[in-house]
Protein backbone atom coordinates (compact mmCIF):
# COMPACT_ATOMS: atom_id res chain seq x y z
CA UNK A 1 0.00 0.00 0.00
CA UNK A 2 1.12 3.59 -1.19
CA UNK A 3 1.96 5.66 1.53
CA UNK A 4 0.63 9.10 1.74
CA UNK A 5 2.45 12.09 1.70
CA UNK A 6 3.04 14.51 4.22
CA UNK A 7 0.91 17.68 3.63
CA UNK A 8 2.05 20.40 5.88
CA UNK A 9 -0.69 23.01 4.13
CA UNK A 10 -2.95 20.42 5.97
CA UNK A 11 -1.51 20.55 9.11
CA UNK A 12 -1.68 24.67 9.12
CA UNK A 13 -5.23 24.04 8.28
CA UNK A 14 -5.77 22.06 11.04
CA UNK A 15 -3.86 24.42 13.41
CA UNK A 16 -5.42 28.08 12.18
CA UNK A 17 -8.65 27.03 10.83
CA UNK A 18 -10.68 26.68 13.93
CA UNK A 19 -8.84 30.05 15.12
CA UNK A 20 -9.87 32.44 11.84
CA UNK A 21 -13.26 31.02 12.22
CA UNK A 22 -13.73 31.85 16.08
CA UNK A 23 -12.31 35.79 14.98
CA UNK A 24 -14.51 36.05 11.75
CA UNK A 25 -17.57 34.98 13.98
CA UNK A 26 -16.82 37.44 16.47
CA UNK A 27 -16.58 40.34 14.04
CA UNK A 28 -20.04 39.12 12.13
CA UNK A 29 -22.11 38.78 15.18
CA UNK A 30 -20.80 42.03 16.89
CA UNK A 31 -20.14 44.30 13.25
CA UNK A 32 -23.69 45.92 14.51
CA UNK A 33 -21.74 47.86 17.05
CA UNK A 34 -19.61 49.48 15.05
CA UNK A 35 -22.16 51.93 14.15
CA UNK A 36 -23.00 51.86 18.06
CA UNK A 37 -22.66 55.35 19.79
CA UNK A 38 -20.77 56.37 23.39
CA UNK A 39 -23.42 55.98 26.48
CA UNK A 40 -24.06 59.57 27.55
CA UNK A 41 -25.04 59.64 31.55
CA UNK A 42 -23.30 56.40 32.36
CA UNK A 43 -19.31 55.56 32.49
CA UNK A 44 -18.11 56.21 28.41
CA UNK A 45 -18.35 60.29 29.62
CA UNK A 46 -16.24 59.18 32.66
CA UNK A 47 -13.37 57.24 31.39
CA UNK A 48 -13.80 59.23 27.85
CA UNK A 49 -15.83 61.76 26.74
CA UNK A 50 -14.98 63.43 29.15
CA UNK A 51 -11.48 62.61 30.05
CA UNK A 52 -8.87 64.70 29.01
CA UNK A 53 -6.25 61.94 29.71
CA UNK A 54 -6.85 59.72 27.19
CA UNK A 55 -6.53 62.48 24.69
CA UNK A 56 -3.54 61.11 22.83
CA UNK A 57 -0.10 60.08 24.69
CA UNK A 58 1.93 62.21 26.57
CA UNK A 59 3.71 62.62 29.74
CA UNK A 60 0.98 64.12 31.37
CA UNK A 61 -1.93 62.30 30.33
CA UNK A 62 0.16 59.40 31.20
CA UNK A 63 0.89 60.26 34.59
CA UNK A 64 -3.06 61.04 35.06
CA UNK A 65 -3.70 57.33 34.12
CA UNK A 66 -1.37 55.97 37.11
CA UNK A 67 -1.96 58.54 39.63
CA UNK A 68 -5.73 59.33 39.13
CA UNK A 69 -8.74 57.87 39.84
CA UNK A 70 -12.08 57.21 37.33
CA UNK A 71 -15.26 56.54 37.61
CA UNK A 72 -13.90 55.18 41.32
CA UNK A 73 -11.67 52.80 39.89
CA UNK A 74 -8.27 52.64 39.31
CA UNK A 75 -7.21 51.34 36.18
CA UNK A 76 -4.33 52.61 34.32
CA UNK A 77 -3.97 49.96 31.74
CA UNK A 78 -7.42 50.36 30.66
CA UNK A 79 -6.90 54.46 30.46
CA UNK A 80 -3.58 53.91 28.17
CA UNK A 81 -5.64 51.72 25.74
CA UNK A 82 -7.79 54.53 25.83
CA UNK A 83 -4.90 56.77 24.50
CA UNK A 84 -4.08 54.56 21.49
CA UNK A 85 -7.56 54.03 20.51
CA UNK A 86 -7.41 57.94 20.36
CA UNK A 87 -4.37 58.19 18.58
CA UNK A 88 -5.55 55.74 15.85
CA UNK A 89 -9.76 57.33 15.53
CA UNK A 90 -9.87 60.42 17.49
CA UNK A 91 -13.54 60.28 19.40
CA UNK A 92 -14.81 57.79 16.81
CA UNK A 93 -16.61 55.25 19.01
CA UNK A 94 -16.21 52.39 15.96
CA UNK A 95 -12.20 52.70 16.59
CA UNK A 96 -12.94 52.21 20.12
CA UNK A 97 -15.40 49.09 19.70
CA UNK A 98 -13.14 47.71 17.03
CA UNK A 99 -10.36 47.51 19.87
CA UNK A 100 -12.92 45.83 22.07
CA UNK A 101 -13.92 43.48 19.70
CA UNK A 102 -10.12 42.66 19.24
CA UNK A 103 -9.88 42.09 22.51
CA UNK A 104 -12.74 39.82 22.98
CA UNK A 105 -11.24 37.86 20.12
CA UNK A 106 -7.63 37.39 21.92
CA UNK A 107 -9.40 35.58 24.73
CA UNK A 108 -11.55 33.67 23.17
CA UNK A 109 -8.13 32.56 20.88
CA UNK A 110 -6.33 32.33 24.39
CA UNK A 111 -9.01 29.86 25.86
CA UNK A 112 -9.11 27.77 22.74
CA UNK A 113 -5.26 27.36 23.00
CA UNK A 114 -5.59 26.99 27.01
CA UNK A 115 -8.71 24.19 26.74
CA UNK A 116 -6.51 22.29 23.95
CA UNK A 117 -3.26 22.21 26.42
CA UNK A 118 -5.57 21.12 29.44
CA UNK A 119 -8.21 18.65 27.72
CA UNK A 120 -6.35 17.59 24.23
CA UNK A 121 -9.10 17.33 22.50
CA UNK A 122 -9.35 20.24 19.59
CA UNK A 123 -13.45 19.53 19.27
CA UNK A 124 -13.94 20.50 22.51
CA UNK A 125 -11.43 23.53 22.83
CA UNK A 126 -13.29 25.02 19.97
CA UNK A 127 -17.00 24.82 21.29
CA UNK A 128 -15.47 26.10 24.27
CA UNK A 129 -14.06 28.73 22.79
CA UNK A 130 -17.40 29.19 20.60
CA UNK A 131 -19.56 29.64 24.20
CA UNK A 132 -17.46 31.66 25.52
CA UNK A 133 -17.18 34.24 22.45
CA UNK A 134 -21.07 34.09 21.63
CA UNK A 135 -22.97 33.56 25.02
CA UNK A 136 -25.24 36.69 25.10
CA UNK A 137 -23.96 37.63 28.78
CA UNK A 138 -21.00 38.91 27.17
CA UNK A 139 -22.23 41.51 25.10
CA UNK A 140 -22.29 43.71 27.33
CA UNK A 141 -18.31 43.25 28.29
CA UNK A 142 -17.79 43.61 24.08
CA UNK A 143 -20.42 46.53 23.34
CA UNK A 144 -19.92 48.91 25.86
CA UNK A 145 -16.75 50.83 25.82
CA UNK A 146 -16.79 51.09 29.46
CA UNK A 147 -16.06 47.83 29.71
CA UNK A 148 -12.56 47.76 28.17
CA UNK A 149 -10.95 47.06 31.56
CA UNK A 150 -12.96 43.79 31.72
CA UNK A 151 -11.65 42.30 28.51
CA UNK A 152 -7.49 43.66 29.05
CA UNK A 153 -8.03 41.75 32.71
CA UNK A 154 -8.76 38.94 30.64
CA UNK A 155 -6.21 39.03 27.92
CA UNK A 156 -3.68 39.34 31.24
CA UNK A 157 -4.96 37.14 33.24
CA UNK A 158 -5.24 34.32 30.39
CA UNK A 159 -1.38 34.84 29.44
CA UNK A 160 -0.07 34.90 33.36
CA UNK A 161 -2.07 31.78 33.52
CA UNK A 162 -0.86 29.98 30.71
CA UNK A 163 2.97 31.00 31.97
CA UNK A 164 2.37 29.72 35.29
CA UNK A 165 1.18 26.74 33.67
CA UNK A 166 4.34 26.57 31.74
CA UNK A 167 6.43 27.38 34.62
CA UNK A 168 4.82 24.27 36.95
CA UNK A 169 5.42 21.59 33.99
CA UNK A 170 9.22 22.82 32.97
CA UNK A 171 10.15 24.56 36.38
CA UNK A 172 11.05 27.79 34.06
CA UNK A 173 11.78 30.67 36.23
CA UNK A 174 11.18 32.68 32.88
CA UNK A 175 8.01 32.00 32.67
CA UNK A 176 6.98 32.53 36.79
CA UNK A 177 7.99 36.17 36.24
CA UNK A 178 6.73 36.78 32.90
CA UNK A 179 3.35 34.79 34.60
CA UNK A 180 4.03 37.56 37.43
CA UNK A 181 4.26 40.66 34.80
CA UNK A 182 0.99 40.06 33.21
CA UNK A 183 -0.60 39.09 36.53
CA UNK A 184 0.19 42.70 37.68
CA UNK A 185 -1.06 44.38 34.04
CA UNK A 186 -4.39 42.43 34.80
CA UNK A 187 -4.77 43.75 38.03
CA UNK A 188 -3.90 47.07 36.83
CA UNK A 189 -6.47 46.70 34.16
CA UNK A 190 -9.05 45.22 36.70
CA UNK A 191 -9.00 44.31 40.28
CA UNK A 192 -11.34 41.24 39.65
CA UNK A 193 -8.11 38.97 38.75
CA UNK A 194 -7.20 38.81 42.71
CA UNK A 195 -8.41 35.50 42.55
CA UNK A 196 -5.31 34.17 40.25
CA UNK A 197 -3.60 32.74 43.28
CA UNK A 198 -6.78 30.76 44.25
CA UNK A 199 -6.81 29.82 40.28
CA UNK A 200 -3.10 28.62 40.20
CA UNK A 201 -3.66 26.13 43.34
CA UNK A 202 -6.74 24.62 41.71
CA UNK A 203 -3.97 24.30 38.84
CA UNK A 204 -1.54 22.27 41.01
CA UNK A 205 -4.55 20.15 42.17
CA UNK A 206 -6.36 19.27 38.74
CA UNK A 207 -3.22 18.79 36.35
CA UNK A 208 -0.55 15.66 36.75
CA UNK A 209 1.57 17.53 34.45
CA UNK A 210 1.60 20.22 37.68
CA UNK A 211 3.04 16.79 40.16
CA UNK A 212 -0.27 17.39 41.62
CA UNK A 213 1.26 19.20 44.89
CA UNK A 214 -0.05 22.49 45.55
CA UNK A 215 2.86 25.34 46.46
CA UNK A 216 2.34 28.09 48.80
CA UNK A 217 5.42 30.08 48.58
CA UNK A 218 5.38 30.64 44.99
CA UNK A 219 1.58 32.20 45.28
CA UNK A 220 3.08 34.33 47.54
CA UNK A 221 3.97 37.35 45.08
CA UNK A 222 0.44 37.29 43.41
CA UNK A 223 -1.10 37.54 46.73
CA UNK A 224 0.89 40.24 47.56
CA UNK A 225 0.00 41.97 44.71
CA UNK A 226 -3.49 41.67 45.09
CA UNK A 227 -3.40 43.02 48.51
CA UNK A 228 -1.87 45.95 47.53
CA UNK A 229 -4.19 46.70 44.20
CA UNK A 230 -7.89 45.42 46.83
CA UNK A 231 -6.47 48.20 48.93
CA UNK A 232 -6.24 50.47 46.05
CA UNK A 233 -9.40 49.59 44.61
CA UNK A 234 -11.24 50.08 48.09
CA UNK A 235 -9.28 53.47 48.38
CA UNK A 236 -10.63 54.34 44.86
CA UNK A 237 -14.20 53.65 45.37
CA UNK A 238 -14.01 56.05 48.70
CA UNK A 239 -14.92 59.37 46.91
CA UNK A 240 -17.81 57.08 44.94
CA UNK A 241 -19.49 55.88 48.08
CA UNK A 242 -18.58 58.62 50.56
CA UNK A 243 -16.54 56.44 53.28
CA UNK A 244 -13.19 56.87 53.68
CA UNK A 245 -12.82 53.18 54.24
CA UNK A 246 -14.37 52.64 50.81
CA UNK A 247 -16.19 50.24 51.44
CA UNK A 248 -20.47 50.18 51.42
CA UNK A 249 -22.30 48.98 53.49
CA UNK A 250 -23.72 44.93 53.32
CA UNK A 251 -27.17 44.56 51.77
CA UNK A 252 -28.98 44.46 54.33
CA UNK A 253 -26.85 45.16 56.81
CA UNK A 254 -25.34 42.10 57.62
CA UNK A 255 -23.49 39.28 56.29
CA UNK A 256 -26.53 37.23 57.24
CA UNK A 257 -28.98 39.46 54.89
CA UNK A 258 -26.18 39.26 52.51
CA UNK A 259 -25.93 35.77 52.17
CA UNK A 260 -30.30 35.71 51.79
CA UNK A 261 -30.10 38.06 49.14
CA UNK A 262 -26.98 36.75 46.81
CA UNK A 263 -28.07 32.80 47.18
CA UNK A 264 -30.98 34.27 44.60
CA UNK A 265 -28.86 35.79 42.66
CA UNK A 266 -26.67 32.36 42.48
CA UNK A 267 -29.57 30.74 41.19
CA UNK A 268 -30.09 33.59 38.38
CA UNK A 269 -27.17 34.03 37.21
CA UNK A 270 -27.12 30.24 36.74
CA UNK A 271 -30.16 30.35 35.13
CA UNK A 272 -28.80 32.93 32.62
CA UNK A 273 -25.88 30.66 31.79
CA UNK A 274 -28.43 28.40 30.35
CA UNK A 275 -31.47 30.59 29.14
CA UNK A 276 -29.81 33.97 28.73
CA UNK A 277 -33.36 35.41 27.40
CA UNK A 278 -33.78 38.34 30.63
CA UNK A 279 -30.63 40.06 30.24
CA UNK A 280 -30.47 43.78 31.39
CA UNK A 281 -27.81 46.80 31.95
CA UNK A 282 -29.07 47.10 35.12
CA UNK A 283 -31.17 44.48 37.75
CA UNK A 284 -33.45 45.90 40.21
CA UNK A 285 -32.26 42.89 42.51
CA UNK A 286 -34.63 43.01 45.88
CA UNK A 287 -32.43 42.91 49.41
CA UNK A 288 -33.70 39.83 51.60
CA UNK A 289 -34.14 40.88 55.34
CA UNK A 290 -35.03 37.29 55.85
CA UNK A 291 -35.40 33.79 54.28
CA UNK A 292 -38.63 33.01 52.41
CA UNK A 293 -39.33 30.76 49.75
CA UNK A 294 -36.96 31.96 46.59
CA UNK A 295 -34.02 32.00 48.93
CA UNK A 296 -34.41 28.44 50.72
CA UNK A 297 -35.06 26.77 47.21
CA UNK A 298 -31.58 28.87 46.21
CA UNK A 299 -30.01 27.44 49.76
CA UNK A 300 -31.03 23.86 48.23
CA UNK A 301 -29.66 24.42 44.58
CA UNK A 302 -26.50 26.08 46.67
CA UNK A 303 -26.24 22.19 48.71
CA UNK A 304 -26.54 20.48 45.56
CA UNK A 305 -23.77 22.47 43.80
CA UNK A 306 -21.50 21.45 46.38
CA UNK A 307 -22.58 18.19 46.11
CA UNK A 308 -21.64 18.26 42.25
CA UNK A 309 -18.44 19.81 43.00
CA UNK A 310 -17.38 16.93 45.65
CA UNK A 311 -18.50 14.32 43.15
CA UNK A 312 -16.88 16.23 40.16
CA UNK A 313 -13.23 16.73 42.50
CA UNK A 314 -13.04 12.55 42.79
CA UNK A 315 -14.55 11.41 39.52
CA UNK A 316 -12.46 13.88 37.29
CA UNK A 317 -9.97 16.90 38.05
CA UNK A 318 -10.48 17.96 34.98
CA UNK A 319 -13.91 19.00 35.30
CA UNK A 320 -13.71 19.74 38.58
CA UNK A 321 -10.55 22.42 37.64
CA UNK A 322 -13.38 24.45 35.26
CA UNK A 323 -15.97 23.70 37.51
CA UNK A 324 -14.83 25.09 39.88
CA UNK A 325 -13.32 28.51 38.17
CA UNK A 326 -16.55 29.25 37.57
CA UNK A 327 -17.11 29.89 40.95
CA UNK A 328 -13.90 31.33 41.63
CA UNK A 329 -15.00 33.61 38.97
CA UNK A 330 -18.04 35.02 40.83
CA UNK A 331 -16.11 35.14 44.55
CA UNK A 332 -15.26 39.05 43.62
CA UNK A 333 -18.95 40.02 42.73
CA UNK A 334 -20.48 37.93 45.58
CA UNK A 335 -20.49 40.81 48.17
CA UNK A 336 -17.82 39.25 50.20
CA UNK A 337 -16.23 43.45 50.00
CA UNK A 338 -19.71 45.19 49.31
CA UNK A 339 -19.94 46.36 45.36
CA UNK A 340 -22.20 49.03 44.80
CA UNK A 341 -24.23 46.65 42.11
CA UNK A 342 -25.30 43.29 43.36
CA UNK A 343 -26.02 41.78 39.60
CA UNK A 344 -24.57 42.39 36.17
CA UNK A 345 -23.68 40.51 33.10
CA UNK A 346 -20.21 41.96 32.93
CA UNK A 347 -20.09 39.78 36.02
CA UNK A 348 -20.18 36.68 34.54
CA UNK A 349 -17.35 37.46 32.23
CA UNK A 350 -14.68 35.88 33.83
CA UNK A 351 -16.68 32.89 35.31
CA UNK A 352 -17.63 31.98 31.94
CA UNK A 353 -13.48 31.15 31.74
CA UNK A 354 -15.03 27.84 33.67
CA UNK A 355 -18.27 27.65 32.31
CA UNK A 356 -17.63 27.20 28.70
CA UNK A 357 -14.93 24.25 28.86
CA UNK A 358 -17.01 22.35 31.39
CA UNK A 359 -20.13 22.59 28.80
CA UNK A 360 -18.08 21.60 26.34
CA UNK A 361 -16.89 18.65 28.11
CA UNK A 362 -20.23 17.37 29.39
CA UNK A 363 -21.29 17.76 25.88
CA UNK A 364 -18.43 15.64 24.08
CA UNK A 365 -18.76 13.45 26.85
CA UNK A 366 -22.38 13.15 26.16
CA UNK A 367 -21.81 12.96 22.34
CA UNK A 368 -19.05 9.92 23.10
CA UNK A 369 -22.39 7.79 24.47
CA UNK A 370 -23.50 4.75 22.70
CA UNK A 371 -27.30 4.70 21.51
CA UNK A 372 -29.61 5.85 18.98
CA UNK A 373 -30.54 9.30 21.38
CA UNK A 374 -26.98 10.41 20.51
CA UNK A 375 -28.25 11.72 17.27
CA UNK A 376 -30.97 13.78 18.87
CA UNK A 377 -29.38 14.84 21.65
CA UNK A 378 -26.62 16.19 19.15
CA UNK A 379 -28.82 17.77 17.16
CA UNK A 380 -30.41 19.46 19.91
CA UNK A 381 -26.83 20.79 20.99
CA UNK A 382 -26.41 21.63 17.73
CA UNK A 383 -29.57 23.94 18.25
CA UNK A 384 -28.35 25.18 21.28
CA UNK A 385 -24.96 26.49 20.12
CA UNK A 386 -25.95 27.91 16.73
CA UNK A 387 -28.72 30.11 19.11
CA UNK A 388 -26.03 31.51 20.87
CA UNK A 389 -24.69 34.13 18.33
CA UNK A 390 -27.60 34.85 16.95
CA UNK A 391 -28.66 35.68 20.94
CA UNK A 392 -26.21 37.81 20.96
CA UNK A 393 -26.39 39.58 17.97
CA UNK A 394 -29.94 40.58 18.68
CA UNK A 395 -28.35 41.22 22.40
CA UNK A 396 -26.07 43.62 20.87
CA UNK A 397 -28.38 45.78 19.21
CA UNK A 398 -29.79 46.73 22.03
CA UNK A 399 -26.56 48.77 23.27
CA UNK A 400 -26.86 51.34 19.94
CA UNK A 401 -26.96 54.30 22.22
CA UNK A 402 -28.32 55.47 25.90
CA UNK A 403 -31.88 55.94 24.29
CA UNK A 404 -31.92 52.20 23.08
CA UNK A 405 -30.54 50.86 25.97
CA UNK A 406 -32.80 52.43 28.69
CA UNK A 407 -35.76 51.88 26.48
CA UNK A 408 -35.04 47.79 26.27
CA UNK A 409 -34.47 47.93 30.11
CA UNK A 410 -37.66 49.55 30.81
CA UNK A 411 -39.57 47.62 28.19
CA UNK A 412 -38.12 44.27 30.27
CA UNK A 413 -38.42 45.63 33.81
CA UNK A 414 -41.56 48.60 33.55
CA UNK A 415 -40.44 48.92 37.42
CA UNK A 416 -36.63 49.57 36.59
CA UNK A 417 -36.21 53.13 38.35
CA UNK A 418 -32.59 53.85 37.11
CA UNK A 419 -34.31 53.22 33.37
CA UNK A 420 -36.36 55.82 34.15
CA UNK A 421 -33.51 58.42 35.94
CA UNK A 422 -31.46 57.39 32.68
CA UNK A 423 -34.02 58.11 29.71
CA UNK A 424 -35.20 61.78 31.64
CA UNK A 425 -30.99 62.59 31.62
CA UNK A 426 -30.85 61.97 28.35
CA UNK A 427 -34.38 63.52 27.21
CA UNK A 428 -33.15 66.66 29.23
CA UNK A 429 -30.16 66.88 27.53
CA UNK A 430 -31.45 66.51 23.96
CA UNK A 431 -34.02 69.49 25.01
CA UNK A 432 -36.99 66.47 24.88
CA UNK A 433 -39.00 68.11 27.62
CA UNK A 434 -42.38 66.18 27.34
CA UNK A 435 -40.42 62.60 27.39
CA UNK A 436 -38.33 63.75 29.97
CA UNK A 437 -41.13 65.12 31.96
CA UNK A 438 -43.25 61.95 31.47
CA UNK A 439 -40.17 59.55 32.50
CA UNK A 440 -39.72 62.02 35.95
CA UNK A 441 -43.52 61.52 36.74
CA UNK A 442 -43.62 57.96 36.17
CA UNK A 443 -40.51 57.54 38.48
CA UNK A 444 -41.97 59.79 41.22
CA UNK A 445 -44.94 56.94 40.74
CA UNK A 446 -42.82 53.98 41.27
CA UNK A 447 -40.99 55.81 44.29
CA UNK A 448 -44.28 56.89 46.22
CA UNK A 449 -45.78 52.39 45.27
CA UNK A 450 -42.06 51.08 45.86
CA UNK A 451 -39.98 53.32 47.89
CA UNK A 452 -36.20 54.90 46.28
CA UNK A 453 -33.57 53.02 45.02
CA UNK A 454 -31.25 52.36 47.80
CA UNK A 455 -28.22 52.12 45.48
CA UNK A 456 -27.97 48.57 45.80
CA UNK A 457 -31.31 47.09 43.84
Amino acid sequence: MTQRAHNPLAGKYTRYLPILLLVAGVFAVYGATFGHDFLINWDDEGYVLKNGAVRGFSLPHLRAAFTSYFVGNYAPVQIISYMLDYELWGMNPAGFIATNLLLHSLNGVMLYGLTLKLCEERLIAWGAAFVFLFHPVQVESVAWISQRKTLLAMVFFLAALRLYLEYRERRSVAAYWWSLAAFTLALLSKAVVVIFPLVALLVDLCFAGTSGRPRLRDKLPYLGASLVVGCLALVSHAPVLNRPSGIRAYPGGTLLTTAYTMAPVLSSYLRDCFLPLDLSPYYMTPIKASPDGEVLLSAVLVLLLCLLGLLLSRRSRTLFFWYALFFAGLLPVSQVVPLITLKNDRYLYFPMLGFAPFVAMVLGALLRKRGGWRWVAGLSILVALVSLPLRAYRQSLVWKDSLTLWSYALRKDPRNQVALQMLALYHTRHGNVAQAFDAVNELNRLKARYGPVRGWE
